[in-house]
């Protein structure tokens, strides 16, 4: 294997080329490729965007924006049946898992998101799916039974939407790009507008995360298409940026470890977001083309990521042996090799942020490790 390593020198404006170089101790790691998902199976989308894992099944939930679908796999890639719709698709239109409106719509990358009700309680399963355009999140059993929507806040009707988060506790998110994010408390099944205990003020929120495990009791919000920001949850006051200055589609937490996931342009970022002051990145992913969903398996550390331009859901594994990277190519389907280098992995030094200035240092290094 070699390594080749790029330093920019920010403050003389040069490029300097340094080979064989190992990486340090302070370098966070890659989360390796392993397959796209499915392996035989590779079940192929139309759109693939958002993504949620049901942690008590390790079902993998799939939205897909040009079919206005959400489907639901085995971890091996075959359908997971919903007991309710015949099928692993819900769609808002059928028997069963039927909406009000008679279907499913979704906007546009940065405004996708679905979540699970992880909690163990007793609307463990349940699955919300946020419109921005019908202005509703509609509501879903995990047999893909339609059970209600939520439509308002104590402020009024939902503007736009486009955001969701279920805590460990079953309390729910909603990010509504007008400016808020909505917190409700259910007191019963499904969770009804009246169960809304709180909004908090976070301008042009979409995409949203809560946290777990050390972060449990934290919110993560992102600006659309901005940096994105760690919240108390029962205040919602701000604590700190997260990131700034980079183009961020959506987050995702992993219950394990609540370290917080990042879509960031064409990279998966991990952070450990347990600071009380900043967050540390502790892993950087780069993806082939624009990121557009990340999820975590619990169980398994395994990493689920979409992206720009692909009609499948990659997988990645918990941070470790480098592995092969995704195929590469614009195009749905038009797959692609792995380049020159053959088989590679980057490894980058860490990233913090900075409470008082709200700034983020640059990656100071890239080691890229090829076979």
């Amino acid at each position: 294997m070699r390594a080749l390593s790029v330093r920019p020198i920010v403050a003389l404006g040069l490029l300097l080329c340094v080979g064989l170089l190992a990486p340090s101790a302070a370098s966070a790691a890659s989360h390796p490729f392993l397959e796209t998902f499915g392996s035989a199976e590779e079940p192929t989308f139309i759109e693939p965007e958002g993504l949620a894992v049901d942690q008590s099944t390790e079902d993998l939930l799939v939205i897909d924006g040009e079919a206005n679908t959400v489907s639901r796999w085995n971890s091996d890639g075959t359908p997971s049946e919903f007991s309710a719709t015949g099928s692993n698709v819900i769609d808002g239109a059928g028997t069963g898992d039927e909406t009000p409106q008679g279907g499913l719509t979704f906007g546009s990358p940065g405004e996708v998101q679905i979540a699970v009700d992880n909690s163990g309680g007793a609307n463990d399963g349940n699955i919300y799916v946020p419109q921005a355009s019908s202005k509703v999140v509609d509501i879903f059993s995990s047999t893909g039974e339609f059970l209600g929507q939520l439509t308002e806040s104590s402020e009024g009707t939902f503007a736009e939407p486009c955001g969701i988060a279920v805590d460990p506790s079953g309390n729910v998110y909603l990010g509504d790009f007008s400016g808020a994010i909505h917190k409700y408390e259910p007191a019963g099944n499904p969770p009804v507008n009246g169960d809304n205990t709180a909004n908090f003020p976070f301008s042009g929120n979409c995409t949203l995360a809560a946290g777990a495990d050390a972060t449990e009791g934290f919110i993560f919000a992102a600006h659309f298409l901005g940096s994105v920001a760690k919240l108390d949850a029962v205040t919602g006051e701000e604590k700190y940026e997260v990131e700034s200055g980079v183009s961020t589609t959506t987050l995702s937490v992993d219950p394990s470890s609540g370290h917080l996931f990042t879509a960031e342009e064409e990279v998966i970022a991990e952070y450990d977001v347990s600071g009380e002051t900043e967050a540390t990145e502790t892993s950087s992913t780069s993806l082939a083309s624009t990121a557009r969903g990340v999820a975590v398996n619990e169980s398994t550390g395994n990493v689920y990521a979409t992206r720009a331009g692909s009609e499948n859901v990659e997988v990645f594994g918990p941070v470790g042996p480098v592995g092969p990277r995704p195929p590469r190519g614009g195009a749905p389907g038009a797959g692609g090799g792995t380049g020159a280098m053959g088989i590679c992995s980057v490894v980058s030094i860490g990233r913090s942020t900075n409470l008082a200035g709200r700034t983020t240092s640059p990656r100071l290094l890239e080691n890229i490790f090829c076979t």
